[in-house]
């Protein structure tokens, strides 16, 4: 079988070679002409050529893989003559392609076994605890720091902090029982880039909160920047809501591509809160200052959008008189707007505060906005309280409530916070992060020890560029003389 399939090798590079050449001369000379080649010989001879040369290169590449396999059976079945259930398969391919020049096949598996963390072994997944119990790890919020330690810089850019996670939650042999067990890995990423960059330290001692310096971006998807957008113009806290993380061990729960791309999709709960309707709920209109600034200053932008759309199919009279009259309703709510500014840094937000902020919304009328054809239909204005506020609000709305919620959540209403509670918990239940390495997950890094593998996802509010995964690994050396300044961030689209 063997000579077969390397004569089948040497005739097919050779045919491959005549079919170009062939090929070639018939296009120089303009001689291409389908269907009618095929009744000339030559052609259909070469024809031939052309398929046996597909079947010599398919072989080519058959014995290729045939002869790699059957080496590394082969270093397998020396190295186990006295059996070593700890080598597996996977090591003995790695050492074949691995191998130096002039070294021995022993020599490279057992180099290869020496650098390698057993991957099979020693992961823990961090889940999101819904509702919140505190814990020493997190991710989002702000990090922990020894007093004096520098922010660090990704690409001459303060970092944005993503995640911090307690050595000591993590199940003793993770990393193949490598690397320290004392303090936090904290864990940030470069947020303007899509490549993701990050950085990582390792921290012991005591630790104090590190505030984010001015100018550093958070680490933020689209839905989230149209939240953060809305809280920097309110002067609102921009900083991405801490959620506690709890470390389970955990070798069997692998996600696969298509689990990835599922999690990336919006679960039904969700979709309904971004299709909710503040017209038709209650549930969701402002439960403090934050909100309630928020949906005046929403409000206003959309009265202006609706005059801008009005005003390209009217006339001028009445895009003139429409003009006047939204003028003086946009005046008189920015005056209550700047009213709500003056006491949100003076009076809590109660029940009363918020009674008496809707009255003075539902007083100014819309009714000197319909035209006279509206009138004479017997058309009634819609109150500025039942005005659509559309995703923005709703994105604002889920952000502030986020972040209240895994601080205060007792400020938030109980109907709220019951029914957000849902949401957050089968975001929680689908935001797969994991410490450590496990069969059937690998990074770009193949079976480098991985320190952090966590998703874009709703709940966190962040985005890694265009990638569904973001992670930090770190070879097997660094990871054991503790250098970790080696290791490295990387990206996985599924």
């Amino acid at each position: 079988m063997l000579p077969l399939i390397r004569a089948l090798d040497y005739f097919g590079g050779v045919a491959v070679a005549a079919a170009i050449l062939w090929v070639g001369a018939l296009w120089k000379l303009d001689e291409i002409a389908w269907p009618a080649a095929f009744t000339d010989p030559l052609n259909v001879i070469m024809l031939g050529l052309v398929g046996a040369a597909m079947l010599g290169l398919r072989a080519a590449l058959v014995q290729i893989l045939r002869w790699k396999v059957a080496r590394a059976r082969r270093i397998v079945a020396r190295h186990v003559a006295t059996p070593r259930p700890d080598v597996t398969f996977e090591d003995a391919v790695r050492a074949n392609d691995d191998m130096r020049p002039g070294e021995a096949p022993m020599a490279a598996l057992a180099r290869v076994r020496a650098a390698r963390v057993d991957h099979h072994q020693g992961r823990a997944r961090l889940i999101v605890s819904v509702p919140q119990r505190p814990s020493q790890s997190w991710i989002g919020g702000i990090p922990h720091l020894p007093p004096g330690t520098p922010w660090p810089m990704v690409h001459g850019q303060p970092a944005g902090f993503v995640a911090q996670i307690a050595l000591a939650d993590l199940p003793r042999n993770i990393w193949g029982g490598t690397g320290p067990r004392d303090g936090w890995l904290v864990f940030f990423a470069e947020a303007a880039s899509d490549n993701s960059a990050g950085w990582m330290m390792h921290v012991t001692g005591p630790v104090e909160p590190r505030p984010t310096p001015d100018g550093v971006v958070p680490v933020t998807g689209f839905w989230e920047n149209y939240a953060l957008e809305l809280l920097t113009d309110l002067g609102a806290d921009t900083t991405l809501p801490r959620w506690y993380l709890e470390a389970v061990p955990d070798s069997q729960s692998d996600y696969t591509a298509s689990d990835v791309f599922e999690m990336m999709e919006q679960t039904p709960l969700r979709n309904a809160l971004r299709r909710a309707d503040p017209r038709k709920a209650d549930l969701y209109l402002p439960f403090d200052w934050v909100t309630a600034r928020g949906w005046l200053l929403l409000l206003e932008r959309g009265i202006r959008t609706y005059l801008d759309q009005c005003r390209k199919t009217m006339s001028a009279d009445e895009a003139e008189r429409l003009t006047k009259a939204i003028a003086l309703t946009l005046a008189r709510l920015r005056l209550i707007a700047k009213g709500a500014s003056l006491r949100a840094g003076e009076v809590e937000f109660s029940e009363d505060e918020r009674a008496k902020l809707f009255n003075a919304v539902s007083e100014l009328s819309t009714t000197d906005w319909l035209t006279p054809m509206d009138r004479a239909a017997g058309k009634t204005g819609i109150p500025l309280t039942r005005w659509p506020f559309g995703e923005g609000y709703m994105a604002l709305f889920e952000a502030q409530a986020r972040r209240v919620y895994t601080e205060t959540p007792w400020q938030l209403p109980d109907l709220l916070r019951n029914n957000l509670e849902r949401v957050w918990a089968e975001d929680a239940a689908r935001t797969w992060i994991f410490a450590g390495n496990a069969r059937g997950v690998h990074n770009i890094f193949g079976g480098d020890p991985c320190l952090i593998d966590l998703p874009s996802n709703d709940l966190t509010g962040m985005m890694f560029g265009d990638a569904a995964r973001w992670g930090v690994s770190i070879a097997p050396a660094g990871l054991a003389s503790g250098h970790f300044e080696a290791a490295q961030a990387w990206c996985a689209k599924a």
